[in-house]
């Protein structure tokens, strides 16, 4: 994408900037790491779940997506906060986008 530039978002990723923009919201960052030709697949792969990372302020909200998750025959990892676990999902720049992991039984 030679026309993509990121936004200045004054040292926060995202996930952070939209947590400003709702107020009270629990946001949860998760499910955006993975390829979306990925993720229409099924989740279940060698002999073991897909991965989505999950990252949130909240741990209630996580525990609610991680359920999710689980529900739809995905494993999870908790990344931490929206600040530590944005970083790592960050596009570009994070360490975590298109790693594709699969978790064995």
């Amino acid at each position: 994408m030679p026309d993509y530039t990121l936004a200045e978002l004054g040292n926060k990723n995202s996930s952070q900037v939209v947590k400003e923009w709702a107020p009270g919201a629990r946001i949860v960052k998760a499910f955006n790491t993975i390829p979306a030709s990925v993720l229409a697949h099924d989740p279940a792969q060698a002999g073991g779940r897909r991965v989505v990372f999950v990252s949130g302020d909240h741990a209630d909200a996580k525990s609610e997506v991680e359920k999710l998750a689980a529900i739809i025959g995905f494993a999870s990892i908790d990344l931490g906060s929206l600040e530590i676990g944005g970083n790592l999902q960050l596009f570009p720049g994070g360490s975590l986008p298109a790693i594709n992991l699969v978790k064995l039984a």
